[in-house]
C-alpha cells in the first residue's frame, strides 16, 4: 500500500525539515516543501499531493491564506493550516478558504497525526457526497421526467431542465420563489386554478394526486396538459430525524400521450365502424382481430377466425401463381393491392377490392399485416349490366348489332378453319309501321318482345338470334351442309308468326320477310354478307312479303 503524499509549505527551514522528520516518522511520505505561496500553488498542481501542510503566515507576495484559496478553486487538494499566531484578522481570512482544520504551532505528534487524519477523513467524506449529489443532480436533469423540490415552506429549492421547460421558470429565477408561483395549476376544461398540491403535501402529511385534465400555465401563460407519472405525485421530504423537511414533486407533459391516445380512440372507433373489413394477422399470418364489417361480409364470427390463416376465405378461383405473385409484392413493397375472389362462410363466391400492409417494427421486421377489403358484389353486378346494356337490345334482350358483328367475326373464323358453311339471315317484320302508326308504339313494342321469343325456341343454342334496327332481325346459322336446311329453318321462323299475338286484347296477325346469305359462296366478310342478307331480304318483300328467299347475283 503506498504511503500519502504530504506537501509541506513552510518558509522556517528548520521548522519544515522537523515537520518532515516527524512525518515520516507518523509512515507518511514527504516528496517536497516549499518555502513560497507561488510555489505551493504551481507544485500542488505538478504533484497533486494527498494533503498539504500550509503555513499560513508566508514571506513574500503571496501568503498561505491566499495560496490556499487559489489552490482550492482549482483542485479537490484538503489542506491543514499551520500558524503560530491566533490573530482573529488571520483566522478569518483563513476561514474563507474552507481549510480541514488548524495546528497552532508548536505541536506534539500526535496532535499532527489527529489532525492530517481528520482533515483526510473529512476530505473522503466530503468527496463521497460531493459525488452524490452530482451523481444525483444529474440523474435529476437526465430524466424526462420534470421534478421540482421545496423546502417545508413550499419555496422552491430546486427545478430540473425538463420543469424549466414545462413551467418556463429557469433554475436560478425560480430557486427560493414560492411553489404557487412556479407550478401553476388550472383545470384543461373550465380553466379554474388549482390549488398547488405541494402545500397539501407539507401540511398534511400526504401524497397529492392531480385530478385529470390538470394544465401546467407556463410563465409565459402557454398551457400544457400534465400528467403524474406515478401515484406518489407529490410527497413530503424527510429528514433523518422523521421530520418534514419539504416536498417533492414529479411530473410530465402528457400532451403528446394524450394525443396519441385520443388517436388510437379514433382509430378504434374507425376499425369498428367501417364499412370495409378489416383483417389483422400477426406475422405469421395467424388472425389477431377482425372488425364488425368482416363478420357482416364473410358471416364468420370474431371467434371462430382468431387464430386461424385467412386462407380460410379462399374461393378456389385463384392459382398458386396469383397468391406467389401476391406476397413477393408484400415482401418488396410492404403491401399489395388489387381484386380478389374470396368465399363467404356459406360458400358462396364474392368479389373484393383489397389492400394489404405490412407494419414493421423500428428495425424494419415485420410484426403485423393489416388487410382492408370492401365487398364489390354490387359493382361487379352494375358493371356486368353495363357490359350487358352495351352488348344487348334493351327491348327484347336480344344480341344488338355490335355484339351480333363479333359473333358473326368468330363464326367466320370457325368456318374457315372447319371448312364448313355458314349463313346470315335478315329476318324483317311486315307492316310494323302500320300497327304502331294505329294501335301505338307501346303495342308494337311488346309484339317485338314476342316476336324475339318466338325466334329465340326457332334457333338452335350455336346459333345467333339478334335485332339489329327496328323491325330487323338476323341470325348466324353455323355448321351448314346443305342449302335446304336453310329453307327449313326459314319456313320454321315464317310458321311461327302464324298464330295470332294477343295484345291488349288485340288479336294482331303479322308476317315477315326473309333474306339468306351463304359463305363462301355469297362472300368470305361480314360486309359482303350483310349486304347480300340484306339485298335478299328487300326481294322477298318486293315478291309478295311473308317468304325468305336466297341472294342470287342477278338480285343485285
Amino acid at each position: 500500500m503506498s504511503k500519502l503524499r504530504i506537501l509541506i509549505v513552510e518558509d522556517e527551514s528548520i521548522v519544515a525539515m522537523d515537520l518532515k522528520n516527524r512525518l515520516v516518522n507518523l509512515g507518511y511520505a514527504v516528496p517536497l516543501i516549499v518555502s513560497s505561496g507561488e510555489d505551493a500553488v504551481e507544485k500542488a498542481k505538478e504533484t497533486m499531493p494527498d494533503i498539504i501542510l500550509m503555513d499560513i503566515m508566508l514571506k513574500g507576495g503571496m501568503d498561505g491564506i491566499e495560496a490556499a484559496e487559489k489552490i482550492r478553486a482549482s483542485h479537490d487538494i484538503p489542506i491543514l493550516d499551520l500558524t503560530a499566531y491566533s490573530y482573529d484578522n488571520a483566522l478569518h481570512r483563513a476561514k474563507i478558504t474552507e481549510p480541514y482544520g488548524y495546528l497552532l504551532k508548536p505541536f506534539s505528534e500526535r496532535e499532527l497525526l489527529v489532525s492530517i487524519e481528520t482533515a483526510l477523513y473529512k476530505h473522503k467524506m466530503e468527496m463521497k457526497l460531493k459525488q452524490s449529489e452530482e451523481w444525483l443532480a444529474t440523474t435529476l436533469k437526465s430524466i424526462g421526467d420534470a421534478v421540482i423540490t421545496t423546502d417545508r415552506n413550499g419555496c422552491i429549492t430546486f427545478i430540473n431542465p425538463v420543469a424549466e421547460r414545462l413551467t418556463g421558470w429557469k433554475r436560478d429565477e425560480a430557486f427560493g420563489k414560492e411553489s404557487k408561483d412556479v407550478f401553476r395549476l388550472i383545470d384543461k376544461e373550465t380553466l379554474e386554478t388549482i390549488e398547488s398540491p405541494i402545500m397539501q403535501a407539507i401540511q398534511g402529511d400526504v401524497v397529492v394526486s392531480l385530478p385529470d385534465n390538470t394544465a401546467i400555465l407556463s410563465k409565459t401563460g402557454r398551457e400544457t396538459l400534465i400528467e403524474i407519472p406515478i401515484d406518489d405525485c407529490v410527497a413530503p421530504i424527510r429528514s433523518s430525524k422523521n421530520e418534514i423537511i419539504g416536498a417533492v414533486l414529479v411530473f410530465r407533459d402528457a400532451t403528446e400521450r394524450r394525443k396519441a391516445e385520443e388517436e388510437l380512440r379514433l382509430s378504434g372507433k374507425v376499425f369498428e365502424n367501417s364499412m370495409d373489413s378489416i383483417m389483422i394477422t400477426g406475422a405469421n399470418g395467424a388472425i389477431i382481430k377482425v372488425n364488425d364489417a368482416f363478420t357482416k361480409i364473410t358471416g364468420y364470427t370474431a371467434k371462430e377466425v382468431i387464430g386461424k390463416n385467412p386462407s380460410i376465405l379462399k374461393s378456389g378461383r385463384h392459382d398458386a401463381e396469383f397468391y406467389k405473385n401476391m406476397w413477393k409484392s408484400l415482401t418488396a413493397a410492404g403491401k399489395w393491392q388489387g381484386e380478389i375472389w374470396n368465399k363467404r362462410k356459406n360458400g358462396d363466391v364474392y368479389p373484393e377490392s383489397i389492400i394489404i400492409v405490412a407494419i414493421k417494427d423500428k428495425h424494419g421486421y415485420t410484426t403485423h399485416y393489416v388487410s382492408v377489403a370492401r365487398d364489390i358484389t354490387n359493382r361487379y353486378r352494375y358493371e356486368e349490366k353495363l357490359k350487358y346494356q352495351a352488348y344487348h337490345d334493351a327491348l327484347t334482350g336480344l344480341p344488338n348489332r355490335l355484339l351480333f358483328y363479333d359473333r358473326l367475326s368468330i363464326s367466320l373464323s370457325n368456318a374457315r378453319r372447319t371448312k364448313l358453311k355458314l349463313a346470315v339471315i335478315f329476318f324483317d317484320i311486315d307492316n310494323l309501321k302500320l300497327i304502331n302508326d294505329s294501335l301505338g308504339h307501346d303495342v308494337g313494342d311488346i309484339l317485338l318482345k314476342s316476336v324475339a321469343e318466338r325466334l329465340v325456341k326457332c334457333s338452335r343454342s350455336s346459333d345467333t338470334v339478334a335485332r339489329i334496327g327496328g323491325d330487323e332481325f338476323t341470325f348466324v346459322i353455323q355448321n351448314v351442309n346443305q342449302k335446304k336446311e336453310l329453307g327449313v329453318i326459314a319456313v320454321k321462323m315464317l310458321d311461327a308468326l302464324q298464330e295470332p299475338f294477343a295484345i291488349n286484347r288485340n288479336k294482331i296477325q303479322v308476317t315477315a320477310s326473309i333474306g339468306i346469305s351463304i359463305y363462301p359462296d355469297d362472300g368470305d366478310n361480314i360486309q359482303e354478307l350483310m349486304k347480300k342478307a340484306d339485298v335478299a331480304m328487300y326481294n322477298a318483300k318486293t315478291a309478295g312479303r311473308n317468304q325468305y328467299q336466297f341472294y342470287n347475283e342477278k338480285q343485285l
